[in-house]
């Protein structure tokens, strides 16, 4: 009675046709997990891959969380990797298709599902068919199908690995909120980075200093690595050791350093895109280095 009223459990699946045959059911589990329904399902085929010592049965597994009745996140078990992708979904379904390469693996993600509708769209002859999977899905796993073989075929637990990702997921942040949290950030960044441009040019080196270690704190900590950190870094490093030394800054040094800082300004609205253009930037050894003689300095 549980599955009857529960059809938009079971996924929207296409298999290539010429595999379709060698399905001989689908086994379906359900359980709760940290406020999440998981839908276990495992694909009962007849044969692995065609060619000996392979061509015997195997049950390849397929796991969907939902939560609050939409598919959130697919598992799966790509030839001998666990691995988990954000579904396509068709209305309240996931959707999936066994993958062309053989082995019955899945390509569950919204790319490779994606590629497989394009290839079904250009292809000249009808690739994929897809199951009844109200008809071939059976509820619950037949007693004489050693179940935990399959769920450790790779050594580690299939069902562990979904019930360990989903109690150690972090909370869905929606795109908006990142959007939004990563503009105050930026502002405040470009905020501190202009106070640094004043300061520097009234000479008040102990303010530049303060100025430009707000500027990189206030960065997000995936953004402290690429070349508008590692700028920022390097520029607080040297005013952290001129404030200690109470070394003053030259007229004309500070319009040099001025002009640093409004080139590392600019660069701030393209943070979003620095972690894909400059995946580390600069020697951070160096840096690293400076940093720990910067504060043996101040502990002296």
């Amino acid at each position: 009675m549980l599955w009857r009223n529960n059809k938009s459990d079971l996924p929207v699946v296409y298999v290539p046709f010429w595999q379709a045959k060698d399905l001989i059911a689908v086994y379906a589990e359900v359980e709760e997990v940290n406020g999440y329904r998981v839908v276990y399902l495992w694909f009962h085929w007849s044969l692995d891959w065609p060619f000996p010592p392979f061509n015997k049965p195997e049950l390849e597994p397929l796991a969907i969380a939902f939560h609050g009745g939409v598919p959130e996140i697919v598992f799966h078990r790509r030839h001998n990797i666990l691995t988990n992708d954000v579904p396509m979904k068709d209305g309240s379904k996931a959707v999936v298709f066994v993958g062309l390469e053989g082995g019955h693996s899945f390509w569950a993600g919204r790319l490779s599902v994606g590629l497989a509708t394009l290839l079904q769209t250009l292809s000249l002859y009808t690739l994929y068919r897809r199951l009844d999977m109200d008809k071939i899905t059976l509820y619950g796993v037949p007693a004489d199908i050693d179940i935990d073989r399959w769920d450790r075929w790779t050594g580690v637990s299939f069902k562990e690995y979904v019930r360990d990702s989903l109690l150690h997921k972090r909370p869905k942040t929606h795109i908006f909120e990142k959007a939004v949290k990563h503009l105050w950030k930026m502002l405040r960044t470009s905020l501190h980075l202009i106070r640094a441009v004043e300061s520097v040019r009234n000479l008040d080196v102990s303010m530049t200093c303060n100025n430009l270690i707000k500027a990189y704190l206030s960065l997000p900590k995936i953004m402290r690595h690429t070349i508008l950190g590692y700028g920022l870094l390097e520029q607080t490093l040297d005013f952290i050791y001129a404030k200690k030394n109470n070394i003053p800054i030259p007229k004309d040094v500070a319009e040099r350093r001025a002009m640093d800082f409004t080139g590392l300004l600019v660069l701030t609205p393209f943070s979003p895109l620095l972690p894909i253009a400059f995946k580390k930037a600069g020697d951070w050894n160096i840096l690293l280095e400076r940093l720990r003689k910067v504060r043996k300095e101040q502990t002296t």
